[in-house]
């Protein structure tokens, strides 16, 4: 799973919403490559600065294992001739100044992209597909795909995850102990639980694909990720990751005492 590098050749613009308000740049591998729109999460806003990024690159490597779809993503540099042209905006510059260097980019969706909206009319697909994705946060530790903050997006019926610079949440736990209590506030939580409420969540799919999560796999994951970003929270992540792989039932264990209260 090569993790690209591309260079930022030029701003296209801003999304206010969220507190990162990542920019949209076109970038390519060299400038005289094809440019492709990238959404750049800046370094200087993320949660966690290089820690965050290094969540969000490994968060995507782990939906890509399990299937689960996710835009492409790409360590994206910003050169500090391309802050000096930006003369219009002073806040984008600043972001952009304070972030010269490596950054986190997703490749932009386009074409019929719609936000999350409601559970209505899903389709059986659709429910294997959020079927993974809870299970997936709950793997990564991932609090941040609420109602009010779902993270998602949708295409032509598939859902695409975005933005896990929270995840991973045991890194900043006293102790390091998991704690599942946040996916009663997951984003599929209501929907799983009424779905399932006379029959058990079904892990099968989800655990198959676990179970092929080796060692060399989860070593190659952070192959490609610059230095700075994974040097602190590397081995924690890779110590959880096999610690859940080789202890499912205590997994299962934890999730459905959140799951059946």
């Amino acid at each position: 799973m090569p993790i690209q590098q591309k260079i930022a050749n030029s701003y296209s613009q801003t999304f206010k919403s969220g507190r990162t308000q990542p920019g949209v740049f076109l970038c390519s591998d060299d400038v005289h490559t094809t440019c492709e729109p990238y959404v750049v999460k800046f370094r200087s806003r993320v949660n966690g600065n290089n820690t965050g990024l290094f969540f969000e690159i490994m968060a995507t490597q782990l939906a890509n294992h399990f299937l689960i779809y996710t835009p492409k993503c790409a360590i994206i540099e910003i050169c500090s001739d391309l802050v000096h042209s930006i003369t219009n905006d002073q806040d984008l510059h600043d972001r952009m100044k304070n972030s010269v260097g490596l950054n986190f980019g997703s490749k932009l969706l386009t074409g019929g992209v719609s936000t999350w909206i409601s559970f209505a009319g899903m389709t059986a697909e659709q429910i294997e597909q959020i079927t993974k994705i809870y299970l997936f946060d709950a793997l990564i530790e991932n609090p941040d795909r609420r109602k009010d903050k779902p993270n998602l997006l949708i295409k032509e019926g598939k859902l695409y995850v975005i933005d896990h610079e929270s995840a991973f949440a045991f890194y900043y736990a006293i102790g390091g102990k998991a704690d599942y209590s946040f996916l009663r506030r997951h984003l599929f939580y209501d929907l799983l639980r009424n779905k399932y409420k006379d029959d058990k969540l079904d892990y099968i799919p989800f655990f198959e694909k676990l179970n092929l999560l080796s060692d060399e796999l989860i070593e190659e994951m952070s192959d490609g990720i610059p230095e700075e970003w994974k040097r602190n929270p590397l081995s924690k992540v890779i110590d959880h990751l096999k610690r859940v792989r080789d202890n499912q039932d205590n997994f299962i264990k934890e999730i459905n005492g959140e799951f059946y209260l």
